[in-house]
């Protein structure tokens, strides 16, 4: 007959009580402070058929929040021309860097 090989210990409780609250600590202390808005942020513009559908439409609150726009880019940087050529134009994203007051 053959015999199964006996498990690998998996330690004591102490060390497996130890690592959850290690987790715990880490997943609770990750959630504190409040998140202030960024002063600047990069939002890709969705479009498709070589930019004739899609999105036409910027709310920059949702960046700035309530501190205003200082001034917003639409650019076509590399990874935004390596997805278009790489779809052959159906995928046409736009960057948008928004510079907030």
């Amino acid at each position: 007959m053959f015999s199964l090989p006996a498990p690998a210990p998996r330690g004591n409780a102490a060390t497996r009580t130890g690592l959850a609250a290690l987790v715990l600590l880490a997943a609770l202390a990750g959630g504190c402070g409040a998140a202030a808005a960024p002063q600047n942020g990069r939002v890709w513009a969705n479009s498709y058929a070589f930019g004739t559908l899609g999105e036409r439409n910027f709310d920059a609150r949702n960046v700035c929040g309530e501190r205003g726009v200082e001034r917003i880019e639409v650019l076509a940087t590399p990874s935004t021309v390596l997805l278009s050529l790489v779809t052959l134009g159906m995928y046409t994203p736009k960057e948008l860097r928004v510079e907030c007051r």
